[in-house]
């Protein structure tokens, strides 16, 4: 997934993450560019190693709050691409398909980030469930925990815990968990060559590119 910042020059965000059943993940790679066409690069032109296997990505979910024709462009570039935006947290469904983009050729989908971000506070808090790995840095871990629920007018919200705050790689987190959602994880059934996978899996971060490679995930039970 990738959080584009409203600014040019400001850097691109994304991270690769590895989904299995019961929403179980693992952190691949992470980091920042400046164009879209080095997103492509980062993202989708590349395998990731994940323990003793290659993986390629199935979807890049991308903010188009910022930059929104430069996204739409570049969501036109490739299927896996699937530009996402924030609702007003009110629709009940975590992820939901949106028309309002047709007109640009690609299919949106809206978030509701409040139950999105509950969602992934689940998911962190249970142990060997949300993986990160050691290419992990202090400011990484310190904008994942940018935010805190606060009473807003009688209601629980998920606010910046101060003005200013960086939380980008928390944004991309939240796409990442949209993007589990798009592609329907959670029909992912456990199988024992899953787990062997999980405990194999070098958690230091291994892009490896290949343009001869399918773009596609190898037949890999249980993750994807």
């Amino acid at each position: 997934s990738a959080d584009v910042h409203k600014e040019t020059g400001k850097g691109i965000y994304y991270a690769i993450r590895a989904w299995g059943a019961h929403y179980r993940s693992q952190l691949l790679h992470h980091g920042i560019v400046q164009t879209f066409e080095e997103l492509a690069a980062a993202c989708l032109e590349r395998h990731f190693q994940f323990g003793d296997t290659q993986v390629w990505p199935h979807l890049l979910v991308i903010d188009a709050g910022y930059r929104t024709p430069e996204v739409y462009d570049f969501s036109r570039t490739d299927e896996r691409i699937r530009p996402v935006k924030g609702d007003n947290d009110t629709q009940a469904q975590l992820v939901k398909i949106s028309d309002r983009a047709a007109e640009f050729g690609v299919p949106l989908y809206k978030l509701n980030t409040q139950l999105l971000k509950d969602k992934l506070a689940v998911l962190q808090s249970d142990q060997g469930r949300w993986l990160l790995n050691s290419a992990v840095d202090e400011e990484y871990l310190r904008q994942l925990a940018a935010e805190h629920k606060t009473l807003v007018k009688g209601q629980e919200k998920w606010q910046k815990k101060s003005q200013g705050l960086a939380n980008e790689w928390l944004d991309v987190e939240v796409y990442n968990l949209a993007g589990a959602e798009i592609l329907r994880v959670d029909l992912i059934e456990p199988s024992a060559q899953a787990a062997q996978q999980a405990e194999r899996v070098d958690q230091t971060e291994r892009p490896e590119q290949d343009d001869e490679g399918p773009r596609w995930i190898p037949k890999l039970k249980g993750w994807v």
